[in-house]
C-alpha cells in the first residue's frame, strides 16, 4: 500500500491518522489527504490497467462483477478535478468500452426508437474475460453507477452521446430490460432489488431504491440546459413524485 504524510490543515480528527476517502471529508481531515488519496486511486487504477488490458478487453481487471461503471467514473471525476487529461481520457476509454459490454438489442421498452439498449452484467455470476456474458440478476445498482458515469462523460466531453446513454440506463429500470417489466413500482416508489429469470425480485431494498432516485435525478440534471432524447416512461414517476 502507498502512504503519504499530510500536514493536515484544516481537519478536526487530532494524531495520526490513516485517512481513508470513503469515510472521511475534508471537515475531518482537510483536503489535503483527501487529494493524495484520491491521486494515489487513480494512479493505482491506471497501473491495474496496464497489467489486465488486452485485445479485446480495455479493462482494469480480468473481469467484470458489481458497480463496474464506478472505476472509470472515478478517473474521470479525478482527472476533471485535478486538471489530469490522461485520467479522464482513460476513464473515458474504458467507460466507452463497458458501454459496450452492457448494450444488447432495443427491446421495445420505454426507450424506445434507438439503436441498443441497456444491458448491465448479470450478478448470476462473475463475467470472466473469454466467457459469455452473463445476463440475469442485474441489479439497479449497474443502471445507476452507470448513469452517474455517463453523466459525468458527458459533462468532461460535451458528447451527447453520453447523455443519451444514460437515458437507456435509467430506461431499463422503466422496463426496457428482457423482462420488459419495471423495476422501479409506481405505487410505492420502491425499486426491486434485481431482474431474474423469472422476473422483478419482489425485495424493495433502500439501496435499490436510494440509487434508482439517484438515477432519476441524475439524468433529470442533464435536462438542465441540455435536452435529451425524447423518451417515454414505463411509469408516470419524476424526481418531484
Amino acid at each position: 500500500a502507498v502512504h503519504c504524510l499530510s500536514r493536515g490543515y484544516g481537519g478536526r480528527a487530532r494524531g495520526v491518522v490513516r485517512v481513508d476517502s470513503g469515510v472521511h471529508d475534508a471537515s475531518m481531515v482537510g483536503d489535503e489527504p483527501l487529494l493524495l488519496a484520491a491521486g494515489v486511486y487513480a494512479a493505482e487504477l491506471a497501473r491495474l490497467h496496464r497489467a489486465s488490458a488486452r485485445d479485446g478487453w480495455d479493462w482494469f481487471e480480468g473481469y467484470l462483477s458489481y458497480a463496474n461503471a464506478e472505476l472509470p467514473h472515478g478517473l474521470i471525476a479525478w482527472g476533471e478535478a485535478a486538471g489530469d487529461p490522461a485520467s479522464t481520457a482513460l476513464g473515458l476509454r474504458t467507460l466507452e468500452w463497458l458501454h459496450g459490454q452492457q448494450s444488447g438489442p432495443q427491446h421495445g421498452g420505454p426507450g424506445g426508437g434507438g439503436s441498443s439498449s441497456f444491458w448491465p452484467i448479470g450478478c448470476e455470476r462473475v463475467y470472466w474475460w473469454g466467457e459469455a456474458r452473463p445476463l440475469w440478476d442485474g441489479q439497479p445498482i449497474e443502471a445507476a453507477v452507470s448513469v452517474a458515469a455517463y453523466a459525468a462523460a458527458f459533462r468532461a466531453s460535451g458528447n451527447s452521446a453520453w447523455a443519451e446513454r444514460a437515458g437507456r440506463a435509467l430506461d431499463w429500470l422503466l422496463g426496457d430490460n428482457l423482462r420488459g417489466e419495471a423495476l422501479i413500482d409506481p405505487l410505492s416508489a420502491g425499486c426491486r432489488d434485481g431482474l431474474h429469470r423469472s422476473g422483478p425480485s419482489i425485495n424493495q431494498g433502500a439501496e435499490s431504491t436510494v440509487l434508482a432516485w439517484e438515477a432519476v435525478l441524475d439524468v433529470a440534471s442533464l435536462g438542465q440546459g441540455q435536452r435529451l432524447p425524447e423518451r417515454e416512461s414505463a411509469v408516470s414517476l419524476s424526481a418531484d413524485d
